[in-house]
């Protein structure tokens, strides 16, 4: 049965990247993404060698998952009734990734390091796909509950998404506006978490 599903899906997914009503839509990321390029390729000359390129590799394989496993395991183990808000964010996570494919596939925007080849990705990505940024989005929607019921935090995640954004330009995953697309989408889905589990 999950493989049927899963066969559904992405005939579904296929369905929606196939479709023409969105290529307007689509010429006018590929626009953006020339005005773009400029950004792209300076954040992306940051994180050529040394330090900097091996944290923008960390940054992007942690932030596939494992950083918010190690996160809500912390809050659990230092924080006394956190279990509602690593709920909350937990359900943010999921809202988000339930959205997050339809909008990959009705955008097929094409990776930077697809577009310019000069741009060599020390990694692959796990899509196909640049916009929205699931890392952003997905920091994002954890995010916002923490820094709701803990205000303390906002300085340490407003750190931790600017490492996270420049990391995604960084290794020609993204665009700015990918980032700038996951973030509110994050913040969409964040809120909602919010107003069904803490409002």
């Amino acid at each position: 049965m999950f493989v049927r599903s899963r066969q559904i899906l992405k005939y579904a997914y296929g369905r929606v990247e196939q479709a023409h009503g969105f290529d307007p839509v689509r010429a006018k990321m590929v626009a953006l993404g020339e005005h773009e390029r400029v950004v792209v390729e300076l954040i992306w000359m940051s994180a050529r060698q040394g330090i900097p390129k091996r944290v923008c590799g960390l940054v992007s394989r942690i932030g596939n998952g494992g950083l918010y496993l190690v996160l809500f395991s912390i809050l659990l183990l230092l924080i006394e009734d956190s279990m509602k808000v690593i709920i909350c964010s937990s359900l943010a996570i999921l809202i988000a990734h339930l959205i997050y494919p339809w909008v990959k596939h009705a955008f097929s925007r094409d990776r930077p390091f697809h577009i310019w080849k000069h741009l060599v990705s020390d990694f692959l990505p796990l899509d196909r796909h640049s916009f929205p940024s699931g890392h952003s989005m997905t920091l994002t929607a954890a995010a916002l509950p923490l820094m709701v019921v803990y205000p303390a935090t906002v300085p340490v995640f407003l750190v931790a998404w600017s490492v996270m954004a420049w990391a995604r330009i960084a290794c020609a995953h993204h665009y700015p506006s990918d980032v700038a697309a996951g973030t509110v989408l994050g913040l969409g889905a964040g809120a909602l978490s919010i107003a069904i589990i803490l409002a």
